[in-house]
């Protein structure tokens, strides 16, 4: 029913269930990461038809927004547009790796980097992402050139990122990517101090006849399992950041989807972490954050 002669619709949920983020380890084209609707409106007047008008063409994406930015209707398209999709311009990765840097591109631009050389930042190379008319290649991930590069520009936007290198420690470290706010998979690490555990879960005991006439094994159990499992969990924690990173850690406890690079190995996981202090230098003087996760499986394999 319309109200002041204006209907909406709200598809968000439609749409949604055609977006089943996965993640094998690559980033980009990946088909399900956006998706393209196409729609038209045809008016009746007195119940007849009239000619259906033209198409609207539009971009739909899996990520949200917060309730400071207002309603999530087509004007909300504006926050990503030729833009990073982070939602912070600094990001922090060991000095090894280089980031994965998603950006979103309805029409082409060139994509800068610098390094410092000589204690200058210089730019050092220009990469042309080109628009593309695939759904699958909606969302691009940067080709950074190499470990060197600190900063990244789109030309002609005033968004930049920075990226601040992490120093090696003793622990070993964990990539943990996730849905973003934009709907895309970003990477966090976790190189402090890590731990891990397993809890075990009972499904059904029972207790056993154990009689043989009229004696019994007192090595046999009588009260035994009929199915038992567990579910491993791991504790993480960062090295020293800036609270820059305070929303991207906002952003990981709201994901639904979330998975760690273990033993070389992408095995999902669910954070259980459900409440986060936000952090500061002139409250906390250092900052690092520290997270809980079970792996979204059983130990034991059960799926026949």
């Amino acid at each position: 029913e319309a109200w002041n002669e204006v209907c909406t619709f709200d598809i968000a949920e439609f749409a949604d269930d055609f977006m089943e983020l996965t993640f094998d380890g690559t980033y980009g084209n990946d088909t399900t990461q956006m998706i393209f609707c196409d729609y038209r409106i045809t008016e009746y007047s007195n119940e007849v038809a009239q000619t259906p008008l033209a198409y609207v063409l539009k971009d739909m994406y899996g990520g949200y927004s917060r309730f400071e930015y207002g309603a999530q209707n087509e004007s909300a398209t504006s926050r990503i547009d030729n833009k990073f999709l982070l939602s912070s311009e600094y990001i922090y990765v060991p000095s090894d790796e280089i980031p994965n840097i998603p950006v979103y591109v309805p029409s082409t631009r060139d994509v800068k980097y610098f390094q410092i050389i000589s204690d200058v930042l210089t730019e050092t190379a220009t990469e042309t992402i080109s628009a593309s008319t695939t759904s699958a290649n909606r969302f691009r991930y940067c080709t950074i050139p190499n470990t060197d590069v600190v900063r990244i520009k789109i030309d002609g936007k005033p968004e930049e990122i920075w990226i601040k290198h992490l120093p090696c420690t003793k622990y070993p470290s964990y990539k943990v990517t996730f849905i973003n706010s934009f709907g895309v998979k970003q990477d966090m690490w976790f190189t402090g101090k890590s731990s891990e555990s397993t809890k075990a879960n009972t499904i059904d005991k029972y207790k056993r006849n154990t009689l043989i006439g009229d004696s019994y094994d007192t090595t046999t159990h009588r009260n035994t399992f009929l199915h038992k499992n567990g579910v491993k969990s791991i504790d993480l924690s960062t090295a020293f950041m800036d609270e820059s990173q305070n929303v991207y850690f906002e952003e990981l406890l709201l994901s639904k989807q979330v998975w760690i690079t273990y033993d070389s190995q992408v095995l999902p996981i669910n954070i259980t972490t459900s409440d986060m202090k936000y952090r500061t230098s002139v409250n906390d003087k250092t900052v690092s954050y520290k997270i809980s996760a079970d792996f979204a499986y059983d130990t034991i394999n059960n799926i026949r």
